[in-house]
Order: C-alpha cells, then structure tokens, then sequence
C-alpha cells in the first residue's frame, strides 16, 4: 500500500469568508490488480499557525496504526510511501488528524496540537473507493481524538516530578518485537493544550522538553511504533496504551493561594484557640509491637496521595502524620481514631522547637471537616531545603493554625478547633526511647471504620469552593 498527498488547495469558506486549506490524501492498496484508492480530504482555516498534519489510520480489528506527518512545502506535495497493506484489511477505520506545528528548543523536537478532526470509513472488502472529508476543530475536542477501544494496553508508565515545572516518564520499556520508537500524545485539561512527542531508541526515561503548568490535570497516552522511513516520518504501531491521567505538583503560589483560602475561612468564624501539651498518632497495636520487638524506632515514609491530588509532597517527602487536632467540647484528644486504636503522645516540645521550621503544605476536606497540614522540618536539613523552595514557611508565633506562645518561663502549643491540623514531621522518631520519660505515654481509643482504606490517603473533595485552588475549580467546570 502507498500513501500520496495529491496537493494543497486553496479555497473560500462561503460562511465567514475565511480561506481554507484543503489537503487531499490517498492511500493505496496493492492487493488487488484492480487500482482503487482510499481519499481523505482535510480542511482547515488558513488562520491556524501550524506547519504540517500528523495522519492517524487505525485498522479497527486487528488495531494496527499508521502513523505519517505530512509537511507543508513544495516537496511534500506528491509523495508516496510503501507500507504495509494490512492497515486496510477491516471492514472498519478511524482516521484522525492532528494540525501541528512543530516546537524545538536545543536539538529537541516536539509538536504542539492546533486543533484535529476524527472519522469512521466503511470499507468493502477490505479495497474501496472511499471519500471521507474531515474539517479539523479547535483543540477543545481533542479528547475525543484520544485513541479509545477495547484493545488498549496498560502500560506501565509513571510520570514523576524532576523539578518544580519540569517532569519525566519513567519505566517505557518496547515490550513488543520490532518497535523503536513511543509516540507521546498528552492533553493538558483547562486551558486545553495538547502535544504530541517521539521517544526513539531504547532508553527507558524520557524528560519532557518543556515545562508543564502546575498544578494542572494532564492526560498522556502511548503508542509503540517501528519506524517504517525515517526520512518520511512514517510509522507503523500494533499497540497503544489506556489514557493515564496525572496532576502535576502546586509551586509555592499555588501553596500560598491555599493559604490564604485557608486563613481566609477562620476569618469568618470567630476565633476558638486551646492549648494542647500534646501531639499524637493512632496505629495498630501491631504496628507499634513491631517498632517494640525491632529497633525501636518509627521510621518515616513517603507521604501518601490523602489531601490535594497536587501536593508536592504526594510520594516526594518522607515524614510521619501526627495530629493536633481536638474534641471541642472537651478539648481533648478525641476517643476515636480511623488510623487504629492504638495512640501514642508526643510531647509538642520534642517535634516542635527552635530546631525546626514550620511549613503550610495543604487545606482540604472530605466532605464534612476541613483540615489543615503543616509539616516540621529540621532547618538545614534536604527535606527542609526541598520545602523552602515549595512550601509556605509559618512563623511559628504567630499564624493562625498552631503557635509556640511564651508564657513566663515556660511554653505553651495553642492550636485553632475550627479546622483539624495534622502535623506532617519529616524525621524518624526513637519511640523506644522516648517512653522511658514520663511525659511520652500510649493510649487506647476506639477503632472507628478501616484504617487499611486510610493507608494510601483519601483525595480532597474536589467540589469544594473552600479549599480548591481556583485553576482546578475552573477545570471541573469545564469538564462537567
């Protein structure tokens, strides 16, 4: 089978008056003797800044995927490529169509979607006459573009953060015989934006070429390729991945408008401070006779996805989860705990002193109460240098959550009731040896739902105009 692109035509567009370009591309199959041939025709507005097309045709069947840019320019404008006749063997194809144009910063290319177009074909036989026209739109129907049927391959792809702006997919690794290459297509949600990448060659890290913007839900997809002509950009795919979704990390601004949404909601209800001497944590009684019967220590670990999905701490600090949080008729620590019944009483001293700096990471809910996380680092600490470039530091005096307060020759904890505070403490903690003293003792509590469910974190609600960052509110409009 061959691909041509016949020519570039210029036309008007009789409603707005606007020119349009038309591209007509034939695909032909030599399986037969008889010459038949496959045409698209694509359209679009002049107006669009892109500089060539990127043709998807999909064999519903047996999901192998043509893939070949077709370039503006005087040398584009008759071209034929050998493929394999096999993408037309269905009585069923999608063609898709991207307008791109092309994006490149220190020998690296990438493609930025202008808007794209999306069709079905029957085919009879396998060999037909076929026109299709497709009218490529604004980028606000990309997803539907997104390569969607049952033959999807869960790849296993992550995308971890690399800096505050910049990311990286790890783990792509070509699991079927004769593949070089990924295609990358990702979407970025509100405002919509899409790209699409090459990773070619057998590394399994791939560095996206340009920053991302925080705080912001993306969408990534995956297909494998061989390279059929590299001069021709034309490839042949077998698979491709289901649509992952991930948020990328807040950057301090986005931690300081938190912040003030945070303070901004005890402003309206009038201040209701306590004093606590302690902080604590629930576990299991086995957690806790495990730390006993080793080395008796309770040993940090990466922060779970529980609060706002675009933490920058989520899988990227280690720390310990303590709360500070009280029961407002008793000011006590409240008698029930999801997180085990088991409850182990630090002194507030011990976690919070003069060593250590305070930082605002996150204010959430789950529907009912809103919380607050403040974390402890030790100053000059790596996990501390890693917070002051992404967290709101807190003067320890004065804030509106938790404050050291002198109080003659000692020091008091006072702590707000009208939002729970969870301490985040980002070292480990010599459990052994601190119940020597004492001032460090466990209790007992209820056992309230199951703290397995707790373990990897519950996700903020993310219909609540409190604590949603305004991008993400915007966003879940948009989508609804």
């Amino acid at each position: 089978m061959a691909l041509e692109m016949k020519q570039w035509e210029h036309g008007t567009d009789s409603d707005d008056d606007q020119d349009e370009i038309k591209t007509s591309v034939v695909l032909r199959s030599n399986i037969s003797n008889v010459p038949v041939a496959f045409q698209i025709d694509v359209k679009r507005k002049t107006g669009v800044c892109s500089d060539c097309l990127l043709l998807q045709v999909t064999n519903c069947q047996s999901n192998v995927i043509f893939q070949s840019f077709l370039r503006h320019g005087s040398t584009s404008r008759h071209r034929s490529f050998n493929c394999p006749s096999d993408i037309l063997k269905t009585p069923l194809v999608t063609v898709t169509v991207f307008s791109v144009q092309t994006k490149e910063v220190n020998k690296r290319v990438w493609y930025k979607v202008k808007n794209g177009g999306k069709t079905l074909s029957k085919l009879v036989g396998g060999v037909t006459i076929n026109y299709m026209d497709i009218t490529l739109q604004p980028l606000g129907t990309y997803l539907d573009l997104l390569a969607a049927d049952t033959k999807q391959v869960p790849y296993q792809v992550d995308v971890i953060s690399i800096s505050p702006r910049r990311y990286m997919l790890t783990d792509l690794k070509h699991k079927e015989k004769h593949t070089d290459t990924f295609i990358i297509t990702l979407y970025q949600i509100h405002p919509p934006a899409s790209w699409i990448m090459f990773h070619r060659g057998s590394a399994t890290t791939y560095e996206i070429p340009f920053d991302l913007k925080p705080a912001t839900q993306y969408k990534l997809q995956l297909f494998r390729v061989r390279t059929e002509h590299a001069n021709d950009d034309m490839y042949i795919g077998y698979s491709h991945s289901t649509v992952t979704t991930f948020i990328t990390h807040m950057t301090k601004y986005e931690v300081l408008e938190l912040y003030n949404k945070a303070a901004h909601f005890l402003s309206n209800s009038p201040p209701t401070l306590t004093n606590i001497s302690h902080f604590y944590r629930n576990k299991s009684e086995e957690y806790f006779s495990n730390i006993m019967r080793t080395d008796g220590v309770m040993h940090k670990y990466d922060k779970n996805w529980g609060g706002d999905q675009a933490s920058t701490l989520n899988k990227q600090v280690q720390g310990l989860f303590f709360s500070a949080a009280v029961d407002p008729v008793t000011r006590l620590p409240p008698d029930v705990s999801y997180f085990g019944p088991l409850r182990l009483h630090v002194p507030t001293n011990v976690l919070l002193n003069n060593n250590i700096n305070m930082y605002f990471s996150d204010f959430y809910c789950h529907y009912v109460n809103h919380k607050v996380q403040l974390v402890f680092t030790v100053k000059g600490s790596p996990t501390d240098d890693f917070c002051r470039q992404r967290l709101v530091l807190v003067d320890q005096t004065n804030n509106p959550f938790l404050t050291r307060v002198r109080c003659g020759f000692t020091e008091i904890v006072r702590v707000t009731m009208n939002v729970t505070v969870e301490i985040f403490y980002t070292e480990d903690v010599p459990v052994r040896a601190m119940v020597c003293r004492s001032n460090v003792f466990f209790t007992t509590t209820k056992q309230k739902g199951n703290a397995l469910v707790m373990v990897n974190g519950i996700p903020k609600n993310k219909n609540c105009r409190i604590c949603n960052l305004d991008c993400f509110l915007l966003a879940h409009a948009m989508i609804s």
